[in-house]
C-alpha cells in the first residue's frame, strides 16, 4: 500500500467488516495512514460512488473485479483477503501508484 493513497478520496465499508479490518491491518503495516472519507454500508455503493468519480473504493477483489467503466487493481493481499482499489476506467496517478505494492503483502 502506497502513502499516495492518503492524497486520494477512500471508500471502503465500515469497520468490523473483513474488508475494512483488512484494509486497517494492511495500512497499520505500511505505516500509512488511510482513513476513509465513506464508510458505505455495501460493496454495491462504494462502486457506484466509485463509477461516479466521488474516490477510490477499496474492496477484496472479488467485489472489485467485473464491473464495467471500473478498474480493479490489486494492492494488497493480506492475512484475510486481496484488497483492490476500484477506480474509473482512467485512474488517477496516485491509483495507477497503488499497483507498486511491496511484495511481502502479495502471494507468491
Amino acid at each position: 500500500m502506497k502513502s499516495e493513497l492518503t492524497d486520494e478520496t477512500v471508500l471502503s465499508l465500515p469497520e468490523r467488516t473483513g474488508v475494512r479490518t483488512a484494509l486497517d491491518a494492511t495500512a497499520a503495516a505500511e505505516q500509512v495512514a488511510v482513513t476513509p472519507a465513506v464508510a458505505a454500508h455495501s460493496p454495491e455503493a462504494v462502486l457506484a460512488l466509485s463509477e461516479l468519480g466521488s474516490g477510490v473504493g477499496l474492496l477484496s477483489q472479488s467485489m472489485a473485479s467485473g464491473r464495467p467503466g471500473l478498474c480493479a487493481i490489486r494492492v494488497a493481499r493480506s492475512r484475510l483477503l486481496s484488497l483492490s482499489l476500484a477506480c474509473r476506467a482512467d485512474p488517477s496517478a496516485a491509483a495507477r501508484a497503488m499497483t507498486e505494492v511491496p511484495a511481502r503483502h502479495l502471494a507468491p
